[in-house]
């Protein structure tokens, strides 16, 4: 009992971790300004999803309009998706993107030798280049924030040159793909889960009903892409952004009824292999996307950038199994504790389980039975995840997504630098995710 109480304090922790990062940050001298890029990261996302329209806005959301449309009628696709994004949310994806773009940055000009010192490359995307860094030992400590080599930690000038370099200024302008794909998902993951609540306020199909919450979200998705329509780059740069984004889209689409599949047929029970495609999919593509226009935008190539999404879909793998984790303990912010399991979620903590004692199989089904059916203050809510603990799968799992993260941070960061090739915005990353991760 006193280890389950531990794991509940540990997962609150995981909760509120980065807003102590940022904190953290601050009160270390660094070439990275994370308030500031936070700031402006928020600024784009409010450009292109304001509180009030503008005619600029409906201009670049909509084209030429008949005069017959108002304010009202655009007002039941804005607020929406609007309000859901004022309620916060830890901006964690965006921040990677633009940490990723710096890393690149930072490692091609340590190999020029001239932190002060653009590239030379006129395309700012790296469709045509590598960096020409290969896979080496970059970082070997995750909770590193020393610097051996190249940058001055207390020099003013290289904070503001790399916040002002143009290719990081792109990453930061393509954020809403990012963002706005994970907000419009939250609005159908809770109409698709029947769930009332969100950041704990009432969810948007509540709030504003089922047919307004599903048009919104859908339109964001398509939203989204009109960062790029307003990027001054060429078509065939363009053509390559939108390629991969509606990849990524259709992937968390397949993720998502792949998940819809299991939670509507409660005696049906994913295979590991299955939980582990369905999580990538659904999950992984946020944390795939931020990373390959983070390093695409930074000079990497194609393929490069390619491998390193691949890589953080570990990454997002590790923070959804910790998600459930969280879900079965203390609960996930603005939900309530065991609802993965009214909705009828196959968690990876149900999984182990199963693995471990197939006999409680069908017990487990039943309690998905009964919670669906008598709400979330079912006692069957409880009786599962009794059965759970009781195993140790809960436990089992948390150290499994604990450990994922970790190791596809290190990869990730390993992918551009190397023990002669520093950067502070690798570090940043891995001090992201130690910041985020509830300790084991």
């Amino acid at each position: 009992m006193a280890k389950n109480k531990m794991l509940y304090k540990q997962c609150k922790t995981f909760a509120i971790a980065l807003p102590f990062y940022i904190e953290r940050n601050l009160q270390k001298m660094s070439n990275i300004d994370i308030l500031q890029i936070r700031t402006q990261i928020e600024n784009t996302l409010n450009n292109f999803l304001p509180q009030k329209q503008n005619s600029n806005w409906q201009e670049l959301s909509f084209g030429s309009l008949s005069s017959a449309v108002t304010d009202e009628h655009i007002k039941g696709l804005l607020e929406p998706c609007h309000s859901l994004m004022s309620l916060g949310g830890k901006r964690w994806r965006p921040l990677l993107q633009v940490l990723c773009t710096m890393m690149v940055v930072e490692s091609s000009l340590e190999n020029d030798g001239d932190i002060a010192r653009d590239d030379g490359n006129t395309s700012t995307s790296g469709i045509a280049r590598d960096d020409g860094n290969e896979n080496n030992d970059c970082i070997t400590n995750n909770a590193a924030f020393t610097n051996t080599c190249g940058i001055d930690t207390n020099s003013h000038s290289s904070k503001i040159q790399l916040i002002q370099n143009p290719k990081v200024a792109q990453s930061i302008a393509l954020t809403p793909l990012v963002e706005f794909v994970h907000t419009a998902s939250l609005i159908h993951d809770d109409i698709e889960d029947g769930a009332d609540t969100r950041r704990g306020k009432a969810a948007s199909h509540i709030t504003y009903g089922l047919d307004t919450a599903l048009n919104a979200g859908s339109w964001l998705y398509f939203m989204a892409p009109t960062a790029i329509d307003d990027l001054p780059i060429s078509e065939q740069e363009k053509a390559l952004y939108y390629s991969l984004y509606t990849m990524e889209l259709r992937r968390l689409h397949l993720g998502q009824a792949m998940d819809i599949f299991w939670h509507r047929n409660p005696d049906i029970f994913p295979t590991m292999a299955e939980y582990q495609a369905m999580v990538q999919n659904k999950t992984g593509t946020l944390s795939c996307l931020a990373v390959i226009l983070g390093t695409l935008t930074g000079g990497a190539s194609k393929e490069k950038a390619l491998l390193a999404g691949q890589i953080a879909r570990g990454i997002g793998e590790g923070f959804q199994i910790l998600d459930d984790v969280q879900n079965l303990t203390t609960g996930n912010p603005g939900k309530k504790r065991g609802d993965d399991i009214v909705e009828g979620k196959k968690s990876l903590p149900v999984l182990i389980h199963i693995q471990q004692n197939p006999n409680d199989k069908d017990k487990i089904a039943n309690c998905f039975k009964k919670a669906q059916k008598e709400g979330i203050m079912s006692q069957s809510t409880e009786e599962c995840i009794a059965i759970l603990e009781s195993s140790g799968s809960i436990k089992t799992a948390f150290q499994k997504g604990h450990n994922l993260v970790n190791q596809k941070t290190q990869e990730l960061v390993n992918l551009f630098c190397s023990s002669k090739i520093h950067s502070e915005a690798a570090e940043q990353i891995i001090a992201l995710f130690q910041a985020m991760l509830p300790k084991v």
